[in-house]
């Protein structure tokens, strides 16, 4: 997410220029109380993609931004989108 944007929305944002509540992990600090602009489940059912099809948009997309700012922050790859879908239907 551009740094911009993650201000716009009142997060502050790490020298990498990622997000300060996201964890070494790639965990989210205040995942229960998430702005909406965090909240990717109910984008995705907006967008009328798939789960895969919407996270592997959004990853090429942070990938995109990530190389746009220069960070160091390790892009994500295709098993990002299998990882967030078996830790959501955990929930």
């Amino acid at each position: 997410m551009p740094k911009e944007l993650l201000v716009m929305n009142n997060l502050e944002v790490k020298p990498d220029g990622s997000c300060k509540n996201l964890q070494s992990d790639n965990s989210c600090s205040i995942y229960e109380t998430r702005p909406s602009i965090c909240r990717v489940s109910d984008m995705q059912k907006d967008s009328g993609l798939s789960q895969l099809e919407y996270f592997q948009l959004t990853a090429s997309v942070c990938n995109i931004w990530m190389d746009e700012d220069k960070s160091d922050y390790p892009r994500l790859d295709d098993d990002y989108a299998d990882h967030i879908i078996d830790s959501e239907s955990d929930d």
